[in-house]
């Protein structure tokens, strides 16, 4: 499965973050163009899997469409998420509900502001019951 980082933004520090030196630079996103180009170079190569990060991939300002494009295509999708994203992009991913897998790194209560903890929780409340 390939790991398509398309954006460096995310809404978290974590201390452990494998691109913590990368958040520091520039905000950036990788084009859809791009994107289109890298799932063209996966599906030549005979892979049909593909899994979303960053940053945290939910701020990629056309994830939708990201998402959207790749099931139209007939890739596997999984998303490598905090699970820190909005009502409006849950109800996305609930509707996709049948099509993407995820990988949540969540950190210990104690690392969020208590209504952070609770969107979290809220989403993952949310996003398994419909699983």
């Amino acid at each position: 499965m390939a790991n398509i980082l398309i954006t460096n933004i995310c809404n978290q520090k974590c201390s452990y973050c494998f691109a913590e030196n990368e958040f520091q630079k520039k905000k950036t996103e990788m084009s859809f163009n791009d994107f289109k180009k890298a799932l063209s170079f996966l599906k030549k190569s005979g892979d049909n899997k593909v899994r979303l990060m960053g940053g945290e991939p939910t701020l990629h300002s056309q994830f939708k469409k990201i998402v959207d494009y790749s099931l139209k295509n007939k890739f596997s999708v999984q998303v490598f998420t905090n699970g820190v994203f909005s009502a409006q992009m849950v109800n996305f991913l609930v509707e996709k509900k049948d099509n993407i897998k995820y990988s949540f790194n969540i950190n210990p209560p104690n690392f969020y502001p208590k209504t952070t903890w609770n969107q979290v929780n809220k989403n993952l409340e949310i996003l398994f019951l419909f699983i």
